[in-house]
């Protein structure tokens, strides 16, 4: 059963590490990005423009499954939230 388990991980996690391509240049872009750069990203976000840059999303990958499923009620309301965050953070 162990050996089954780890077999199962290893085909989830690809040559990228436990984050798919889309995933990692997401995570790379907001890294590098500043306070500012952050907030008009999501300002640019909340007026409906998205970002086409990023990689497809992977179909192995939880995160991209998720985001994928989410409503545009939820991603909103998910956008609206981090927002919030950001401002009291300011």
């Amino acid at each position: 059963m162990k050996t089954s388990l780890e077999k199962r991980l290893q085909s989830q996690e690809s040559a990228f590490g436990p984050l798919c391509p889309r995933c990692t240049a997401s995570k790379a872009m907001s890294d590098a990005m500043s306070e500012e750069e952050l907030d008009e990203r999501i300002q640019a976000l909340l007026s409906g423009q998205a970002d086409l840059e990023l990689p497809n999303p992977s179909p192995s990958c939880p995160d991209c499954q998720k985001l994928a499923a989410m409503s545009e009620a939820e991603i909103d309301a998910k956008l609206a939230r981090l927002q919030d965050i950001l401002r009291k953070a300011i």
